[in-house]
């Protein structure tokens, strides 16, 4: 996800306020195709293509000798997988906005990238976070991508390069043929247990901090409705 939001949210703003025509729309229907391709087909194709590059290439610089499956590569493979999906919500999060918004803040004199940047982000936030809040979702229930490129090795990662496991992967690997093992069984279910539990307190946190985000932010539309003008801007320290 570090990786990925910086990413979504540039693409976003581009998609968004910069792009037009022919290239817009070539944008935006490469990442809905990028959003709806299976996550299988990206860990397959990480395989075949990022596992060798890391293990080759990227591994060796930081001195770690791996055969490239391992976190980092999980972690790069999962930013792809889930960057479309941000990328598109956040989109149609800046493109709902009135123009009047932008109208206002470029008739006081603010260049476009500083109506981006304090008036536009601003108010799309809480809409950008509910899209950085489903990638995070993903990224919590991923199974198939972690369990092809993470290593599938319970311990401690002493480096990015190491394998590991994941709580989605771990039931995935050991519920079929451990079963029998009563007290194994017990464990997964209780990985399973601590899987909802972890999932449940970010979304209830999380929702918490939209709420607030939403709080703040509510005198721009309010502001907006209310003077049309400069109401918005003032509040977003443009004028004086």
């Amino acid at each position: 996800m570090v990786m990925g939001i910086p990413i979504a949210i540039g693409a976003a703003v581009y998609i968004a306020e910069y792009a037009e025509g022919r290239t817009k729309t070539i944008l935006a229907s490469f990442i809905d195709v990028l959003a709806a391709i299976p996550s299988v087909i990206f860990g397959l194709v990480a395989l075949i293509v990022v596992v060798p590059f890391v293990g080759t290439y990227v591994a060796p610089l930081f001195g770690a000798g791996t055969a490239g499956v391992g976190i980092f590569t999980v972690s790069l493979v999962m930013a792809i997988v889930v960057t479309p999906f941000m990328i598109s919500l956040s989109v149609e999060s800046l493109e709902s906005l009135p123009d009047e918004l932008r109208e206002t803040s470029l008739g006081v004199g603010a260049t476009k990238f500083e109506t981006i940047r304090s008036v536009l982000l601003r108010a799309a936030g809480p809409g950008i976070f509910s899209a950085i809040l489903l990638g995070f979702g993903r990224v919590f229930g991923a199974t198939i991508v972690p369990a092809l490129l993470i290593g599938g090795q319970t311990q401690l990662p002493d480096s990015l390069f190491s394998t590991g496991q994941t709580l989605p992967t771990l039931i995935v690997n050991d519920f079929g043929e451990l079963m029998s093992l009563p007290l194994t069984q017990s464990a997964l279910i209780f990985v399973g247990l601590m899987l909802v539990v972890v999932v449940w307190l970010f979304n209830f946190g999380a929702m918490l901090f939209q709420r607030r985000l939403q709080r703040r932010w509510q005198y721009s539309w309010i502001g907006t409705r209310n003077s049309g003008s400069l109401g918005l801007l003032c509040g977003q320290r443009l004028c004086s």
